[in-house]
């Protein structure tokens, strides 16, 4: 019965690899063949890129703590296990649709939980696999013993329990709290960003973290003998020491068994449990009167709110951008100095401090195709729009203020705060926020063009009209050519036109671009979209 439910187990959760989503068939051998290629190259590339952070740390593998650098990557492998496993673990053992019919079932409920956990297993190899293979590749090509070979090739197994374990422990937690909390959308949305606010932080101090892990590597063993033991047993055994080779392995095993047993002591519990949340008493509340538009525009930010998918792939820009403004005004000091120097070089340069401005953050937020997916993102639900007694335009102009609202004020504040850190004139910011706003104007109607245009009904997750369909990526790839185009403009009329001028002229063609978009909205939008 294991080896069945841990097919349908695999089968589950390769689906999307080898079924069409869009009509439930299986896919070409074509597709198939080039999403397997793409996954190849994804997990390559994160590979190349740790074995790149391990060449930072390449003189420790020479000295007497080699053991240390394994030890350290030892504990990024771990994490990024951990973190990756656990939101599957919440997902595939304790939050799983199928709990209560297989338990319908003459099944054990051990071979449910065991099937599951195995699944667990293979993403824990795979992505500390990521990690761990060519940090051991980098101290192989320096000189490694049979043993520590043998031993760091096994380590890759054993890693893989310990993950597996650590992450249903943090899958329950997350399950817990999923389940008992109010509003699990928003608690979706702020986990996200909390992973991707990480990621980045992380990105950005990783270098300069294994730079002074190098200088203090001495002080750095003799903490983490003291206080990360498991850590210490794991390095010192992929360096070759059998006995803390084998206390690391008993430890790795000894968890992955306890949990087991005590998820299988109470897998029933957990998987029929009821899933409602804290009781809410009942409150009568009355909705004030407001025309159709502000009814419209509450109906869009509702389900912007509301989706996490949604959210979490349309605002990273605008995020960015506030991240931005807020750098600038810490580091104000040394921005001015930046201008202070290229007016000092040539003050032909200052000419293209707005441009940059304007285009980098035009560029950013053109990343939050917010308008894109939004006629598809009605689904089966479209019908119940257009019977509603407002104009047609109207919801057009709706999920445009949305990607205003989202995309436009934080692209304004940054703007505003930019160019008052690199002193720029009063009238150059005025013409830098204009054309700023211009541009996301036109970034939001050239998405909902190309979404009545390309619509996609046929779906069964949110994810797959966002992320999976090529309307988003059209919407990107405009935004960053007509930023381009901007910025390759300023250079090309260097000689014919001052920098006002050019700004003036931007605002005029973006004007009638804006005015024309409008136009073909109201006429031949309007009547695709009735033809949906």
């Amino acid at each position: 019965m294991f080896k069945l439910l841990f097919k349908k187990q695999l089968y589950e959760s390769f689906k999307g690899i080898l079924i069409d989503a869009k009509n439930g068939k299986r896919k070409s051998k074509g597709k198939i063949i080039g999403m397997i290629i793409l996954f190849i190259f994804i997990f390559f590339s994160l590979g190349f890129s740790f074995f790149g952070m391990s060449m930072l740390t390449s003189p420790i593998i020479t000295s007497e703590l080699r053991w240390l650098f394994y030890a350290l990557f030892g504990i990024v492998a771990i994490i990024l296990g951990i973190f990756v496993d656990a939101f599957s673990a919440s997902a595939y053992v304790f939050r799983a649709k199928d709990n209560e019919l297989l338990l319908s079932m003459p099944v054990n409920p051990k071979d449910i939980l065991a099937s599951r956990m195995a699944v667990l297993y293979i993403y824990a190899f795979v992505y500390s696999g990521c990690c761990w293979l060519p940090i051991c590749l980098n101290t192989w090509i320096n000189g490694a013993s049979a043993l520590s070979i043998i031993y760091d090739i096994l380590l890759l197994f054993i890693i893989s329990f310990l993950i597996t374990g650590f992450s249903c422990v943090v899958g329950y937690i997350f399950a817990e709290i999923s389940k008992k909390a109010k509003n699990k959308s928003l608690i979706t949305i702020l986990s996200s960003l909390l992973i991707i606010g990480i990621y980045y932080f992380t990105s950005f101090k990783m270098q300069s973290a294994f730079e002074s892990f190098v200088a203090n590597a001495g002080t750095t063993a003799k903490d983490m003998k003291a206080y990360a033991v498991l850590f210490y047993f794991l390095g010192k055994g992929a360096a070759g020491d059998t006995v803390n080779f084998l206390i690391f392995t008993l430890i790795s095993l000894g968890t992955f068994a306890v949990v087991y047993y005590a998820l299988s002591k109470n897998f029933i519990k957990f998987s029929t449990s009821s899933s409602v949340g804290p009781k809410v008493s009942k409150v009568v509340k009355y909705e004030k009167q407001s025309s159709s538009k502000s009814a419209l525009l509450r109906k869009e930010l509702k389900h912007f709110f509301s989706s996490p998918a949604y959210f979490i792939n349309t605002t990273l820009g605008a995020l960015i951008t506030l991240v931005l403004a807020i750098f600038a005004i810490i580091k104000s000091s040394q921005i001015g100095e930046v201008y202070d120097l290229l007016n000092s070089i040539s003050p032909e340069l200052l000419r293209y401090l707005p441009i940059i401005v304007i285009s980098s953050i035009s560029m950013m937020v053109g990343m939050d195709f917010v308008t894109a997916p939004s006629i598809s993102l009605e689904g089966k639900n479209l019908w119940i729009l257009k019977i509603l007694p407002v104009n047609t335009y109207d919801i057009f102009e709706s999920k445009e203020r949305l990607h205003i609202l989202v995309n436009g004020i934080p692209a304004i504040i940054a703007t505003i705060v930019i160019c008052m850190c690199f002193g720029l004139d009063t009238y150059l910011t005025i013409y830098a926020v204009v054309c700023v706003f211009l541009l996301v104007e036109v970034n939001a109607l050239s998405g909902l063009i190309i979404s009545i245009l390309r619509p996609n009904f046929d779906w069964t997750n949110e994810a797959q009209p966002i992320k999976q369909s090529l309307n988003g990526v059209l919407a990107m790839l405009i935004a960053i050519v007509i930023s381009l185009v901007f910025a390759a403009g300023s250079y090309l009329t260097r000689n014919t036109m001052t920098l006002d001028n050019y700004l003036y002229a931007c605002i005029i063609v973006l004007i009638i671009l804006v005015v024309y978009m409008r136009r073909w909205l109201r006429s031949k939008g309007v009547e695709l979209f009735n033809k949906l």
